[in-house]
């Protein structure tokens, strides 16, 4: 019982990362139909730029979250405003084309990192206490806990911010119905560089967040990959989907690897992913997409 105690409460700790990912891939995706590749980046771009606020400009931890989720969520609004707006109000099918300019932001980003901060890890200060205590006879690690709180905190900023400002409620309105949004005075423009700016600080806040539990390196952004299996198994279109396959996927890899074999928790959650996916395609809570007849 204390294993599957710990297992369950880290489960949801490595959940909540990959929910916060998620986050942005969703946004970007409700706003602009764009799957964002630079999101692991960017994640990995949040860790470094704490790491600089904490280390070298000595700011306490709370502000470094707040600095690095307020510049890369400039960058991720960059991103949009100089490169994907641009192409997007050419004629014809453009995702394809705006996917590789994400892949090419990628490897920009990794580059600027490279350049700034070297190519050899950091470890970042500690921003939780170390150590565990005793839940239940079960060892649970402050690291999890402060992980656990950190994403219900972003998630409950998310819903205020949807749900009672106007600026959150016109996105939801271009998102769900542009053309009449925009016929009553919504800038779609304004619209998607805020989703992409959100999108970028939700993957700044997961990237601090990771540093907890793994020191900065080049390779740091790689767990967006275990992210998008979240996404898709929640569904591409929904916020809460997005939450709740972060949750699912974080669970299965900590049980599958703490039950079956630990180079297994990761295939587990691809796995996962396959097997909803052949049941509903859309994902979990994913709109089907209508085609006209």
């Amino acid at each position: 019982m204390e294993k599957f105690i710990q297992l369950l409460v880290s489960g949801i700790a490595v959940g909540g990362i990959y929910a916060m990912a998620a986050l942005g891939f969703v946004l970007v995706f409700k706003a602009t139909r764009v799957i964002n590749f630079a999101q692991g980046h960017l994640m990995m771009l949040g860790g470094y730029v704490a790491f600089a606020a904490a280390v070298s400009w000595s700011l306490p931890i709370p502000l470094a979250f707040a600095v690095a989720a307020a510049i890369v969520g400039g960058v991720g609004a960059l991103m949009y405003l100089t490169s994907l707006a641009p192409i997007s109000t050419r004629g014809g099918n453009t995702e394809f084309a705006q996917v590789i300019i994400t892949m090419a932001w990628s490897l920009v980003i990794v580059a600027a990192i490279q350049f700034t901060w070297g190519a050899v890890g950091l470890r970042m200060d500690p921003i939780f206490p170390g150590g565990t205590f005793e839940l239940a006879g079960a060892r649970i690690s402050y690291n999890d806990v402060g992980t656990i709180v950190i994403t219900l905190v972003v998630v409950a900023l998310f819903t205020v911010f949807f749900k009672y400002t106007r600026y959150g409620l016109t996105m939801r309105a271009l998102a769900d119905n542009p053309q009449a949004a925009v016929i009553l005075g919504a800038s779609q423009l304004r619209a998607n560089a805020g989703a992409w700016l959100l999108a970028a600080a939700a993957a700044a806040i997961a990237g601090v967040t990771l540093t907890a539990y793994s020191p900065l390196s080049l390779t740091f952004g790689d767990i967006a990959m275990m992210a998008f299996p979240a996404v898709v198994l929640g569904g591409m279109d929904s916020i809460p989907g997005g939450l709740i396959g972060g949750i699912i996927i974080g669970l299965v890899q900590q049980f599958a690897a703490g039950y079956i074999d630990p180079g297994f928790g990761q295939t587990a959650g691809f796995i996962i992913m396959l097997v909803v996916l052949l049941i509903r395609p859309h994902g979990i809570l994913g709109s089907p997409e209508a085609v006209r007849v």
